[in-house]
């Protein structure tokens, strides 16, 4: 039968109460008489009745799983061979999904300053004369090596990208020459 019934014909068909039905439909169930309501629910068009079926308990699971991942346990070592080392110090990390998204400093007496923008573009000015040109480090180095001010690395990328066979050095310096 592949009609759509109500509920009602439905409890009639499993001769089982409403609330029943309405019951196996949102929780599943365990008993013969709610496995007889879930093969009506197939038979009326609805889903499967094992679907239905293993719905059952589902929460009371997932809340027995959660209930057994609580803090309050101690944790077993990770690894029960280790030998404790007291010069290393383990530093937690701040991972939440809300954390805000920076660097942390890798130990807390870190006093590392954060980079100023003159050393961020040089660094980024080295890492993109070493993709263009793919030379290595004593290489990258003389060429970046008088390139002091910005306007100095502006016109150095661009002679270099002009200078370059590469396809995408040439789509670069198109798109360089625009921008300038």
């Amino acid at each position: 039968m592949s009609s759509t019934l109500s509920i009602a014909q439905i409890a009639e068909a499993a001769q089982a109460t409403r609330a029943d039905v309405i019951r196996v439909l949102n929780h599943g169930g365990t008993t013969q008489q709610d496995w007889d309501i879930a093969y009506a629910i197939e038979a009326a068009g609805g889903r499967s009745a094992c679907d239905l079926m293993f719905a059952a308990g589902r929460d009371a699971e997932i809340a027995r799983i959660w209930a057994d991942s609580r803090d309050d346990q101690t944790p077993e070592p990770t690894n029960p061979h280790a030998v404790y080392d007291e010069v290393v110090t383990v530093h937690p990390e701040d991972t939440t999904p809300d954390s805000p998204n920076h660097v942390s400093p890798h130990h807390p007496g870190d006093t590392t300053e954060a980079p100023t923008e003159e050393e961020t573009l040089q660094v980024q000015t080295w890492a993109a004369v070493a993709d263009i040109t793919g030379g290595n480090v004593a290489e990258v180095d003389h060429i970046v090596a008088g390139w002091t001010s910005l306007e100095e690395i502006r016109i150095g990328i661009t002679r270099l990208l002009a200078a370059s066979h590469h396809p995408r050095a040439r789509r670069l310096h198109a798109t360089y020459v625009t921008a300038a």
